[in-house]
């Protein structure tokens, strides 16, 4: 059957309005914040250096995939300190929030498989093999509505090959 559409409330309405508009707001309101432009060149950094950028040759280890989630988590808390000037700025600003969401949920999926399976475009120096046996897999990632927890799981790749 078809899922009844939920129409949100004025409240809730007025809520994401709020969330939506917070950097221009706070901009204007406290005059002090984190511009957009700097917190892309943090997650930009961290990607790079913890969850298997250029600058590491693609190789990827468990331990430094728990960094980078623990700073996308702090990145995340900080996020309500986004600052915009303007209606392109306040744009910026939301691009780096879906960024930070986008990099949490690829730490999972890298941090999940645990084989080699694109030698030199990423490499699990920990997991150095590929291993289709146990991974000849799709791994896929849903984000749980009640807990904000992204959920990791695999579905069968099938005829893909």
């Amino acid at each position: 059957g078809e899922e009844e559409l939920h129409k949100p409330s004025k409240d809730e309405v007025e809520n994401e309005k709020s969330k939506v508009y917070a950097p221009l707001e706070r901009y204007y309101r406290v005059k002090d914040g984190i511009k957009a432009h700097d917190m892309e060149l943090k997650l930009q950094k961290i990607m790079d250096e913890y969850a298997g950028g250029i600058s590491k040759f693609y190789e990827i280890r468990e331990e430094a995939l728990k960094i980078a989630l623990r700073e996308v988590k702090k990145m995340k808390a900080q996020i309500k300190y986004l600052i915009a000037k303007d209606l392109h700025e306040l744009m910026l600003c939301h691009d780096i929030i879906d960024r930070i969401d986008v990099a949490e949920v690829l730490i999972k999926h890298l941090s999940f498989r645990k084989e080699t399976r694109w030698p030199g475009f990423q490499t699990r120096v920990d997991y150095p093999e590929r291993d289709d046996k146990n991974w000849l897999k799709f791994v896929n990632s849903r984000k749980n509505l009640k807990t904000g927890e992204i959920e990791v799981f695999t579905r069968d790749a099938g005829n893909y090959r």
